[in-house]
């Protein structure tokens, strides 16, 4: 369903300039080469590990068949297990390869072929990272900041708070809201509040807690409706243990001020906890799932947006009814619901959380 978009976000006077350096330039390069590569090399990899399971799997029936052996001995059984856990995970990358989940608002599903390998070599060619912008000055558009929280150590929540009224942004520009669906952290929020005038709290009554965060994002898109001066233009949210960098908001409003078909911006993760050196290699698994799969869909105009670090237009958010309850990936789905109703969903190659 296509719609008219009138964002509206575009104050009189706006400046937005470039926010790289040359050096953020190579390496950017660098990766879109990376990535065009990356295509071919699991390809490869996928090939020849259903070849070799196509060879093991023949041989290993025909000399079963040519065999006076019992067919169930232990050695076989344990190489039938073995077979068949092979079959399994081959048959789970193929799935994710060829099949990818599409929710729909009427309560149905469907599975849209994005052949993820296919789409790189397509995309390949005219892959390009979005530009690097920075709106500056104090002519911007004003957002509602939510930071969703669920009884974490109030001590990650209070970080988080504070990091968030400390923006680089114009003060009377912005509001935080705390999200607090444990109605545990008002005294330490009020007690900011004399430093930080722009920070609200926000805490669902009694039970009335359906639909975990999804629930609890859309009752503060409820909320900022009854705060003075109504909802502002523009939505952004924070899980409680992201903590933003400065000009976080500076950096994601310039994509919704040029585009009107964009209707989210999401911004890579970054982890302050992880242990030295990273021993498990936890942030180079992440980074393949932030570049490698989601950047690649951004190429291809089918962005999923993280469930943090984003920011979207109210009416866009609006035009979809708020975030989907249906699911514990609200996030994914609501991306979806975006791009259903004929927006774009904006995926950024920047660390700024």
């Amino acid at each position: 369903m296509n719609m008219v978009r009138d964002n509206k976000l575009k104050p009189t006077g706006v400046s937005i300039e470039p926010a790289e350096s040359q050096d953020e330039k190579h390496l950017r390069s660098v990766k879109v080469k990376l990535f065009r590569w990356q295509a071919v090399t699991g390809g490869l990899c996928l090939l020849a590990r259903s070849s070799i399971l196509y060879v093991w799997t023949k041989y290993t029936i025909r000399g079963l068949q040519q065999s006076d052996r019992p067919i169930f001995g232990l050695a076989d059984i344990v190489a039938w297990a073995f077979l068949f856990t092979e079959i399994a995970f081959t048959g789970e990358s193929i799935s994710s390869t060829l099949g990818q989940r599409s929710h729909f608002k009427n309560g149905g599903s469907a599975y849209r072929l994005y052949p993820q390998h296919l789409q790189s070599i397509a995309y390949g060619p005219k892959a390009a990272f979005r530009p690097r912008l920075r709106i500056t000055g104090t002519q911007v558009p004003k957002v509602d900041v939510l930071i969703f929280y669920c009884g974490e150590e109030l001590s990650i929540l209070l970080d988080t708070a504070r990091a968030a009224c400390s923006l680089d942004y114009p003060q009377d520009k912005f509001r935080i809201i705390v999200l607090d669906d444990s109605n545990s952290a008002s005294e330490a929020i009020r007690a900011l509040q004399s430093r930080y005038p722009n920070i609200f709290y926000s805490a669902r009554k009694g039970r009335d807690k359906s639909w975990h965060k999804a629930g609890n994002i859309n009752h503060g898109l409820e909320f900022v409706a009854s705060l003075p001066g109504g909802p502002y233009e523009l939505v952004a949210g924070l899980d409680v243990d992201m903590i933003p960098e400065q000009d976080w908001l500076r950096r994601l409003a310039p994509h919704l001020c040029l585009d009107p078909k964009v209707g989210l911006v999401s911004s890579n993760q970054r982890f302050y906890n992880v242990p030295p050196r990273d021993p498990l290699g936890q942030l180079l698994q992440f980074d393949q799932l932030q570049f490698v799969r989601q950047l690649r869909k951004d190429f291809g105009g089918i962005g999923l947006g993280g469930g943090t670090g984003w920011m979207a237009s109210r009416v866009a958010l609006d035009s979809i009814g708020g975030f989907a309850v249906d699911s514990i990936c609200e996030d994914f789905l609501t991306c979806v619901d975006i791009t259903e109703a004929g927006w774009t969903v904006a995926l950024l190659d920047e660390d700024l959380q």
